[in-house]
């Protein structure tokens, strides 16, 4: 009866949030009235003899000083780690945000985060291609993860929101600070317009390869290192390749494409990605511009066998292509966190019409909360990849059949808005981890104490 009760006590504190005082209370109940419903009266003295009340409190004793020490594992930086446990299950179980994304918020600091955006115009409608500093996080439905179709969805759903070059410590931690930083895109200022554009270029460099095409003064960079894979690429990427494009008078837009699983990008992987990415923009630096059309397709616009992917974000799929030259360049982007590896060239292969020259994601976190290893379905996993290319296919041609004289306009806001940080992470982790180490060592206690009150009792 005693075991029971402390199980309970452990469960009604850290699931539950129930005070220790209450837990004790409460869960001595329910285990005394099956004692006495199924237990004859005839039996009830081995609960009153001294070896029962003793080993009944050691099992509670456990209980208690379990709760109390593995809810204080966290600090000074976690106060509660039953607090942080309850707030998880609250928006994983029941999409009920508002307690994880309060904690988050508390400890979240002030940042100047910016958005480049290269708006296309064709026939008076725009395509915009999104740039966010901020990163799509942290899970589910909590802060930033929806990012990706917020931006979708302020750009009139005529957008590529690509991965920007940036890591998790990004991630806004509530939707109050997702609205702040949409309200903050309402200050975009012009940077460069025209009506030219160079034929792009692409080049390979060991794993890497890096596409870019110049709009004017400003050149569009994407980044892949697919089908080796990588995380998310690291802000010095971008900064080198910011002074680098400055020495070659363009502005710069870098576009983690994220299409391929893998681990941190490694210095010689990185250091590829920069001398492809260089080379690129040394081959932009005096190339010819020329009039160039537009065309945008998203997953709408086509029949489709995708309906419910659990890979997909909101925003699905879309692909804007250009005709440059007399020649036709797609850009594909799906609104999902990282692609399976290998997907990228087989949607690349079935694209016909126009050069596919790179399929991107969003890296939303809105899918994630999956039981998977990673948290969430990469795109080509829980769908097929067969569907997945054969609806690419038809949006580009969808795209191609709307092509249109175009003309480009480059903007960028900057606005301060909460970001979460590392050290966050780092504190949730580390109290988690604690507190499971400290379960463990009172699971085997409290096993070693069972059998010696089952070999006594024998």
């Amino acid at each position: 009866m005693m075991l029971a009760a402390g199980l309970r006590i452990g469960i009604f504190t850290s699931v539950f949030g129930a005070g220790l005082g209450r837990a004790v209370a409460v869960c001595m109940v329910m285990p005394l009235v099956f004692f006495i419903a199924f237990v004859p009266p005839s039996l009830w003295g081995i609960l009153a003899g001294p070896a029962g009340l003793g080993f009944g409190a050691v099992f509670l004793a456990l209980a208690i000083i379990w709760a109390a020490i593995a809810d204080r594992a966290g600090r000074p930086h976690v106060q509660s780690t039953f607090k942080l446990l309850q707030a998880f299950l609250s928006s994983w179980t029941e999409n009920r945000s508002g307690g994880i994304e309060e904690m988050f918020e508390s400890r979240a600091h002030e940042e100047t985060a910016s958005t480049g955006v290269l708006r296309i115009i064709a026939a008076g409608k725009e395509t915009a291609i999104v740039l966010p500093d901020i990163h799509p996080g942290p899970f589910g439905q909590v802060g930033g993860s929806n990012l990706p179709y917020a931006l979708f969805a302020r750009f009139g759903k005529r957008a590529l929101v690509m991965h920007g070059v940036s890591g998790h410590s990004f991630n806004i931690p509530s939707a109050r600070e997702v609205d702040r930083y949409i309200a903050g895109l309402d200050g975009l200022g012009r940077k460069d317009s025209g009506d030219t554009a160079s034929e792009p270029v692409q080049i390979k460099q060991g794993s890497a390869t890096a596409t870019a095409i110049a709009f004017g003064r400003t050149a569009l960079v994407m980044l892949s290192l697919a089908p080796k894979g990588t995380e998310d690429i690291p802000q010095k990427v971008r900064q080198e390749l910011e002074s680098h494009a400055a020495t070659r008078g363009f502005g710069l837009l870098v576009a983690d494409c994220h299409n391929a699983m893998g681990g941190d990008l490694d210095d010689a992987d990185g250091g590829d990605m920069i001398v492809a990415a260089k080379a690129c923009l040394d081959r932009l630096h005096g190339a010819p511009q020329y009039k160039f059309s537009s065309g945008f397709a998203s997953l709408d616009d086509v029949p489709h066998a995708l309906g419910g992917a659990a890979e997909l974000g909101q925003s699905g799929l879309a692909t804007v292509v250009f005709r440059i030259n007399g020649s036709d360049y797609a850009i594909a982007w799906a609104d999902a966190n990282n692609m399976e590896n290998g997907l990228r060239d087989r949607i690349i292969s079935a694209v016909a019409g126009a050069r596919l020259l790179e399929v991107c994601t969003s890296d939303t976190h809105a899918t994630s909360g999956k039981r998977t290893r990673e948290g969430y379905f990469a795109l080509g996993t829980a769908s097929s990849q067969d569907a997945i290319a054969k609806a690419y296919a038809d949006i580009c041609t969808a795209a191609s059949a709307r092509l249109e004289p175009a003309a480009f306009e480059t903007a960028l806001a900057t606005s301060k808005v909460k970001v979460m940080g590392e050290k966050q992470f780092e504190d949730y982790s580390s109290a988690l981890d604690r507190s499971m180490n400290i379960t463990k060592a009172f699971v085997g206690m409290t096993f070693a104490v069972f059998v010696a009150m089952q070999v006594l009792a024998s």
